[in-house]
């Protein structure tokens, strides 16, 4: 009885340690550590492997118009419907305030390209119903830009993290709610 004690306990601490209550997803340690295994492994002929990098639109904007509470219920919102439409073994990260992390494992450039757009327009068309202390029950909009690269054999996980990052800030500097190629610097 003891032993099954521990055991649920120490799941439960390592669950904590290493998942985000509020969206669901990796906390930033617990998803490099495994993104960057799976690097490895992937260098080691384990199959092509993509890296987006999503960040919510406007997200302070959501904060200042509607309160903080509404904006952790985005959050939660929109970390639930990334989480539940992602194969089993792509990680999810939550690697910033609004701004998210996901290795699509045995997944090559076009086809991550077009798993984030599907995610994307995912995001668009559900709002969420959040409740604000001031307005009460509302539905809110949002949007995600992304940047998105395939991982080439040897590379660095920051390597890999950079060319996204930079196609992440294409993505805003195109006008927000895209998903853009790093390699291509294309993509709204």
């Amino acid at each position: 009885m003891v032993m099954l004690a521990h055991d649920r306990l120490a799941e439960r601490l390592e669950r904590w340690a290493n998942i985000d209550t509020m969206t669901g997803a990796l906390v930033r340690r617990a998803f490099m550590e495994r993104a960057q295994s799976r690097l490895e492994r992937t260098g080691s002929g384990a199959g092509p492997a993509s890296l987006a990098i999503i960040d919510i639109d406007h997200f302070k904007s959501i904060n200042d118009r509607h309160g903080h509470a509404a904006g952790d219920q985005v959050l939660a919102h929109v970390g639930r419907l990334i989480g539940t439409n992602l194969q089993q073994d792509d990680l999810f990260g939550r690697i910033g305030g609004e701004e998210f992390g996901i290795l699509l494992t045995d997944t090559g450039k076009q086809e991550a390209l077009a798993r984030i757009e599907s995610l994307r327009r995912l995001i668009v068309g559900n709002k969420c119903r959040a409740l604000s202390a001031e307005e009460g029950r509302i539905d809110v909009s949002c949007t995600f830009s992304a940047g998105v690269d395939e991982y080439r054999c040897g590379e660095t996980l920051s390597n890999l993290m950079a060319r996204a990052d930079s196609a992440l800030y294409a993505a805003k500097s195109r006008g927000r709610d895209c998903v853009v190629d790093a390699q291509m610097q294309s993509g709204c």
